[in-house]
């Protein structure tokens, strides 16, 4: 709040004598898309990829931001992949390690 009280973020009303602001409502998650909606954005992605130039500005804007959204997803997916193949190939090379140590242990 505008006093600066410090302890502002577990609270719900300001503790200031001065000053006793409201917090405001903490965020929340975004309505789903329905499957107008989705249909909608598929439509809108085909659009702009076949002709930009037809789309009006606040279509143009959003289909954008869809296409940032759906790269930005790929990203993710794959570094999720590539760290789930990475900690699948340890796995995978312990029990080997076991029995290189075993046949160690046996030579001796």
């Amino acid at each position: 709040p505008g006093c600066g009280n410090i302890n502002w973020a577990r609270r719900t009303i300001c503790n200031s004598k001065t000053c006793e602001a409201r917090a405001k409502e903490k965020g929340s998650w975004a309505p789903q898309s329905d499957a107008e909606k989705i249909q909608e954005n598929m439509e809108l992605r085909q659009r702009f990829a076949k002709d930009r130039t037809s789309l009006t500005p606040v279509e143009l804007e959003r289909a954008e931001s869809l296409i940032a959204r759906d790269e930005k997803k790929k990203q993710k997916k794959l570094v999720h992949e590539f760290a789930k193949a990475k900690r699948d190939s340890k796995k995978k090379k312990k029990p080997s390690q076991d029995l290189d140590k075993e046949a160690r242990v046996s030579k001796d």
